[in-house]
């Protein structure tokens, strides 16, 4: 239980952090579940998870609003136009923000306890046929989400190749042909494809405002409308592959009628809903749709852990996840709009110095990966120069690397569902 309560802890200040960071990606902290995988149990992985998730997309807001610079990338959509309001009228954003981002993570905590608990059995939505439909539609999504579906398609096609080679249908000349990219891991594809060229492009912005005293605006029914509006277009978009939080911020700030400060309260409700909403594919059907849930089914898959089947056979376990998420959630509402002074202050003296701060974040991260893999460095180096030239020539050409994460991940699983398939038909 006190491991429990110190890794809660410990999640909610790196979620925090994470999202206070300029341009930092909120699966930064998934990421760091690498870190601690021999030697924490699943309940406290799962719960880290989730922590530093609502934790990084709850304060990205912080930093979007009160510096004008994007904590993360579902706050980019708006960001340019919170910069011409005046401090008053942001001051009042950050409370409204707080708030609908508290209800919308409330809903869709609840909504996903519901759900995962009213079937008598959670085996029952992890049939052959579901896992095949929702494994079809992600690809799909994935390939007409840009207005080039032939690259996606090529990128699920790579991914494919890459993905670890445990499928005996295949014919040996793929294993040899394969054997090339033997030193590829999944830990440098994320850094590579996703976390470098985010702070390669990250743009800087100074600092240009003080946040001393906050006004606290007044609540009406206008705004009760907007949360509820939003909050169930968030949970529609937690349902699409993809960068669901960026859909669900988009969508609902071009939607939302009104002045900007309605439509930035839309956006950030509806993405906090996303953002947690998302559990559903993943915990319901083993399927994961985000960069986040594929960081953390590829941890659950090193640890050799079945989520349905734990679940089923520790029922509780769900609960005190559960639990512990709606506590966060208020933890991180109560913290958004009480220190707003304090986070200023952090982000001013982070601004002036995020290059270094990257700098060792990076080193950090490609030293823990190849001592975690005991890769050769005549090999590394070049595989891994490879891979952030090809994130960032997708970051360039606004091409979303997620189709080939994804069927790297889930590579034997997609071919052998979709072979199964194919001979239960014929």
């Amino acid at each position: 239980m006190i491991e429990f309560v110190l890794v809660s802890v410990f999640g909610l200040v790196v979620g925090i952090l994470i999202g206070l960071m300029p341009m930092m990606p909120i699966y930064l902290g998934s990421f760091l579940m690498y870190f601690f995988l021999f030697d924490w149990q699943l309940q406290s992985l799962l719960i880290f998870w989730i922590a530093t998730l609502i934790g990084s997309q709850f304060f990205g807001s912080v930093a979007a609003i009160t510096l004008g610079i994007p904590g993360e990338s579902s706050s980019v959509v708006y960001v340019n136009q919170v910069r011409q309001l005046p401090l008053n009228q942001r001051a009042k954003l950050l409370w409204k923000t707080a708030r609908g981002s508290h209800i919308a993570g409330f809903t869709a905590i609840v909504l996903v306890w519901l759900i995962l608990t009213q079937f008598t059995g959670l085996h029952y939505l992890g049939n052959h046929w579901l896992k095949l439909f929702f494994y079809t539609f992600a690809i799909l999504v994935f390939m007409f989400m840009d207005r080039r579906p032939w690259v996606a398609l090529l990128l699920i096609m790579f991914g494919l190749f890459l993905s670890p080679g445990n499928n005996l249908v295949l014919p040996e000349w793929y294993y040899k042909l394969q054997f090339v990219f033997q030193d590829i891991t999944f830990y440098m594809v994320i850094m590579g494809l996703m976390i470098l060229p985010e702070f390669m492009f990250a743009t800087d912005k100074q600092p240009q405002c003080d946040y001393r005293k906050l006004p606290r605006p007044r609540h009406s029914i206008k705004d009760s409308i907007i949360y509820a509006k939003h909050t169930v277009v968030g949970l529609i978009a937690g349902c699409i592959p993809g960068p669901c939080a960026d859909v669900a911020s988009a969508v609902s700030f071009k939607t939302q009628k009104g002045d900007t400060k309605d439509k930035v309260v839309a956006a950030e409700t509806a993405n906090n809903s996303a953002c947690i909403f998302m559990l559903i594919p993943f915990f319901a059907i083993g399927v994961p749709i985000t960069m986040t849930s594929l960081i953390m089914a590829n941890v659950l898959d090193i640890k050799g852990i079945e989520i349905l089947q734990t679940f089923e056979s520790q029922p509780h376990l769900l609960h005190q996840i559960v639990g512990m998420a709606m506590l966060l959630n208020f933890v991180n509402y109560v913290l958004a709009v009480r220190f707003i002074s304090v986070y200023t202050t952090f982000l001013k003296f982070v601004q002036n110095k995020i290059l270094s701060i990257q700098v060792i974040l990076v080193l950090a991260l490609v030293i823990a990966d190849i001592w975690m893999s005991e890769a050769q460095l005549t090999t590394y180096i070049p595989m891994m120069c490879a891979t952030i030239s090809l994130g960032c020539l997708l970051k360039f050409k606004r091409i979303n690397p997620i189709p080939l994460v994804f069927a790297m991940l889930l590579g034997d699983t997609l071919i052998w569902t979709y072979l199964q398939t194919y001979y239960i038909i014929f």
